[in-house]
């Protein structure tokens, strides 16, 4: 009778390996609620997701094959940048909640703000890698772990309230387009990580600037020209007839070559007053690949700008859109006709878009430069 009792106490501290079918110490074993296995599988052969917390098998298990009719499936291997360590997602959580949307997705918008003024700004920021994908880094497993360091860096774990990813057909190589959603220049310089999300992307080897294909597009609320139609109408003729005036400077600026401003963002052509481009904001007579498509109802976007992972140069190009849009909502045409690049960028608060300043000064645009060359 002892040695029955003793044999059962023993067994309530034991547990069959699943996969080997060796009785081993319970402190020994990994389990959820339908496998146990002892640790040395589990290390050899299984893995735990993070989501679902389910014990799952990699099909390498050479002990069991009846063990893979349930639980096992493709799966994704990251390198967690926040936990420092891979984590695992099973393919039946991945298929729920995938991080990337095709490129039709459109969610419900949240509109950021911590300055009360009501001119947003929606970023589109594509990024690449190039024919060598190897050149990734090594912790970083695929593209799909890289999107979900990325979102986890945008959100801070928060869902998708400031940034999502969609897929882009025009990228050569398997990059994404991350689309931040509107937000005031001032959320975009404080309170968004865009300097943490550009240095993880350099460190795993993605490109932007270096690429063929990628772009920087930014949207703008056609709300922040005006309270009336007509209102942003005049704007937004002004604010295109300005930039087809500077867009030598503004082409510089970009960093695109004339074959890819051609081909994704293309000037509309220089006219003599901002009125003649009103006929523009009527209908699809531009089309979308414009230096600043119209074709939105509530945005008007920004295309001409070449993508980025500089922090620098991705603020500069969101405080020259933000002081072209005031420039245009705050003069009339006749003022507009009147004002040259030099003048415009005088008129720009230096202290408050410093890295908009030392752009200028590197691209070789800043007033000074400007008038050297015309003399």
């Amino acid at each position: 009778m002892t040695n029955n009792n003793g044999c059962s106490e023993l067994k309530s501290f034991t547990s069959i390996c699943s996969c080997c079918g060796r009785e081993v110490l319970n402190i020994y074993t990994v389990s959820d609620s339908e496998t146990t296995v002892c640790l040395d599988c589990f290390k050899k052969y299984y893995y735990r997701c993070s989501k679902c917390g389910r014990i799952r098998s990699t099909d390498k298990c050479e002990h069991n094959e009846n063990l893979s009719y349930y639980n096992n499936d493709s799966y994704l291997v990251y390198y967690d940048v926040e936990a420092g360590k891979n984590l695992f997602i099973c393919g039946n959580c991945w298929n729920k909640d995938k991080p990337m949307h095709n490129c039709s997705y459109t969610p419900a918008l949240y509109f950021h703000s911590c300055d009360g003024i009501p001119h947003y700004f929606g970023v589109e920021l594509e990024v690449d890698t190039d024919d060598n994908y190897n050149k990734i880094d090594e912790r970083y497993e695929n593209r799909d772990g890289h999107i979900c360091n990325v979102l986890k860096i945008a959100n801070l774990n928060d869902s998708e309230k400031n940034l999502y990813i969609k897929s882009d057909g025009s990228l050569d190589y398997g990059g994404f387009e991350m689309v931040s959603h509107p937000m005031t220049l001032d959320y975009h310089m404080n309170n968004m990580p865009w300097k943490e999300i550009m240095s993880y992307l350099v460190e795993a080897g993605y490109l932007s600037h270096n690429t063929s294909t990628c772009g920087l597009h930014i949207h703008v609320n056609r709300a922040s020209f005006g309270y009336t139609e007509e209102e942003q109408t005049g704007a937004i003729s002004r604010l295109i007839y300005f930039t087809e005036k500077c867009s030598n400077e503004i082409t510089r600026f970009s960093r695109r070559s004339k074959f890819q401003l051609d081909h994704w963002a293309g000037w509309y052509g220089k006219k003599d007053s901002p009125n003649e481009y009103r006929c523009y904001l009527s209908g699809h007579i531009g089309g979308k690949y414009k230096s600043i498509n119209l074709e939105h109802k509530k945005t008007i976007e920004f295309r001409v700008y070449k993508g980025t992972l500089n922090y620098n140069t991705f603020i500069a190009s969101l405080q020259l859109t933000n002081e072209l849009c005031k420039a245009a909502a705050a003069n009339s045409d006749d003022e507009m006709k009147k004002l040259t690049w030099a003048d415009f960028i005088r008129s720009i608060n230096a202290e408050e878009n410093k890295e908009l300043m030392m752009y200028l000064k590197k691209r070789g645009i800043y007033p000074e430069n400007t008038e050297k060359e015309e003399a």
